[in-house]
């Protein structure tokens, strides 16, 4: 009997990290950004090792959510910096 496919992390990691990329391009929701990077890049490699071990097949989706949760942190930093530089050249 074959054993059954869990695809739910690399899904989550997809979808967490979609959700908090937009997050992260609405500056006003940095903090939802943040949160749902870090799932995304845990999801996303749980699901990289589930797909490593032949548990799941959606190693595409793990991985795309991996770096959608790395940009989706990463925006509101640059965000960030560039507010503070602007905030510096004024004052």
């Amino acid at each position: 009997m074959p054993m059954q496919l869990s695809n739910g992390m690399g899904t989550a990691a997809l979808v967490c990290g979609i959700v908090g990329l937009v997050c992260g391009i609405t500056y006003f929701l940095w903090v939802f950004a943040v949160i749902l990077g870090i799932l995304a890049i845990i999801f996303g490699a749980i699901g990289k090792g589930k797909v490593s071990r032949g548990e799941a097949n959606n190693g595409g989706s793990a991985t795309a959510g991996l770096v959608c949760g790395i940009i989706g942190m990463v925006l509101p930093a640059i965000y960030l910096a560039a507010l503070d530089a602007a905030v510096d050249s004024v004052f």
